[in-house]
């Protein structure tokens, strides 16, 4: 699909209008929770046939207002619906495939434009106002690492027991340049050599790196515990006032 993304909160919470599958034009609202871990939860609005050629371009349009929607495809209504979960946000183009946009402009009135660069003026003032608030930093120390720094990273922990931090860096020869491109797999954590005996592969789909994720253990309709989980095999769960469960 290809096409435009507008009253966009974050990448997992925004509107889509786009042309699909060849096919299709489709209005929808990306849901910001997952029913499945990595399924994207989408809430359709509209959709429409609409056979489209990808060796031409097309002119799309969203006019929004308040929760009415309209979708535009060379001028022609092609979608409308009625949807209140988000009235504001950003826009932009979007795509999950090889595509090409030519120009892209965002429109309002004179008045909403005004309040969106006062707005703007007075974001940036308190930004400014915090940043001064804020120590500066001031250059401590300075030493060369020659060779080093291909996995562009570094890792500070008690290596030797004497209650001082140490820091460990890792030199292009200890992971060289192989056919699979940089080397910028992650440092393994002191002390572990290698995964537990008797680890096998996983499928994908079960596997999580890195995260955070917000869940319901308590038997009510929201999501009140967080779960924050390592690339290994630890993970932790707090209640919503951060207290370890």
């Amino acid at each position: 699909m290809a096409g435009l993304t507008f009253r966009y909160h974050t990448n997992r919470h925004y509107y889509l209008f786009a042309i699909s599958g060849g096919n299709r034009a489709r209005l929808a609202l990306h849901l910001p929770l997952e029913p499945k871990l990595r399924v994207h939860g989408w809430k359709e609005l509209a959709d429409a046939d609409f056979p489209y050629d990808t060796k031409r371009y097309y002119s799309l349009k969203v006019a929004a207002d308040g929760p009415r929607i309209r979708a535009y495809i060379d001028g022609k209504l092609i979608l409308e619906a009625s949807d209140s979960d988000l009235l504001k946000g950003k826009a932009g183009v979007i795509s999950n495939g090889p595509a090409r946009f030519e120009d892209f402009h965002v429109l309002t009135s004179d008045d909403k434009a005004r309040e969106i660069a006062n707005n703007i003026r007075k974001r940036d003032a308190e930004l400014a106002r915090l940043r001064n608030e804020n120590r500066k930093p001031k250059l401590w120390k300075k030493f060369d690492t020659p060779v080093f720094g291909a996995g562009r990273n570094v890792r500070f922990g008690d290596l030797d027991g004497d209650a001082i931090v140490d820091m460990r860096s890792r030199n292009r020869e200890e992971f060289p340049i192989a056919d699979s491109g940089w080397p910028h797999r992650e440092s393994p954590p002191v002390g572990v050599d290698e995964m537990p005996a008797g680890d096998t592969h996983r499928p994908y789909e079960f596997e999580n790196g890195d995260s955070i994720a917000f869940l319901n253990l308590s038997g009510d309709k929201n999501r009140h515990e967080i779960l924050v989980k390592d690339r290994y095999r630890h993970f932790w769960i707090y209640n919503n006032k951060l207290e370890l469960i």
